[in-house]
């Protein structure tokens, strides 16, 4: 899989919440992101096709504060991860409200930077 890829994977613990069909939020943490996507870890078995809304926190440098910002993905992997004792799943962005693209792009530029 990791020839196919167009974008780098960065090592990253970013907040998430998961938005579930009944209503609730599942809060959890990135283990990297990237460009496309990112991936999680969850003790729950989620199918490949599935379609989620999520929100993070990005860090906005024009309001000099924390902006929440929505995004559609949808699971293109799963696989289960022993060491954490979890599901690694792998979500593709879809869409992203407002200046979300922009400021997530821009999050990712920064952190390519430094490596």
């Amino acid at each position: 899989m990791d020839e196919r890829r167009k974008h780098l994977r960065i090592r990253r613990r970013q907040k998430i919440g998961l938005f579930l069909s009944d209503g609730s939020i599942e809060y959890m943490w990135t283990a990297d992101i990237s460009r496309a996507g990112l991936q999680v870890h969850t003790p729950h078995l989620v199918d490949v096709g599935s379609r989620f809304r999520i929100a993070t926190a990005i860090f906005d440098e024009t309001r000099d504060a924390y902006v929440t910002i929505y995004a559609r993905v949808e699971v293109v992997h799963k696989v289960y991860d022993g060491e954490f004792q979890a599901y690694r799943i792998g979500m593709r962005f879809l869409s992203f409200e407002g200046k979300g693209e922009e400021l997530y792009l821009g999050l990712i530029k920064q952190l390519e930077l430094r490596l």
